[in-house]
């Protein structure tokens, strides 16, 4: 999904929403072999509006999961918040792949949680 910063509040009620160019193409070629979840650090959506603010886009339809901040507790790259997700879809590490549009907080967060073994 596109922030647009201009917006405040949950972006199920935006005035406007968007994907990423290819976003439904890709997910939609995915969604047939891999199980695909939402891992946001949304503050003002709770698990409900995102899956509102995905239905609007159509993506809603491709998403199996949603994970939220609101809902977790954590953000993102706090380990507790990646646990939670390995946890809950009772996966390894080694068998999810975190995709994401900040290399501090989605990528390097997972990784640092996939390299802890003690947990």
């Amino acid at each position: 999904m596109r922030v647009f910063p201009q917006f405040a509040g949950p972006m199920y009620a935006w005035p406007r929403v968007a994907t990423l160019p290819h976003a439904e193409e890709v997910l939609t070629g995915l969604h047939a072999d891999w199980l695909l979840a939402v891992a946001t650090n949304a503050s003002d959506s709770e698990e409900g509006e995102i899956w509102m603010a995905l239905e609007r886009v159509r993506l809603n339809q491709l998403m199996d999961k949603v994970y939220c901040y609101r809902a977790i507790g954590h953000k993102k790259p706090h380990p507790a918040f990646f646990k939670h997700i390995l946890r809950d879809l009772k996966l390894s590490r080694d068998s999810i792949l975190m995709v994401g549009d900040d290399l501090e907080v989605d990528i390097i967060g997972a990784q640092n949680r996939a390299s802890r073994r003690s947990g």
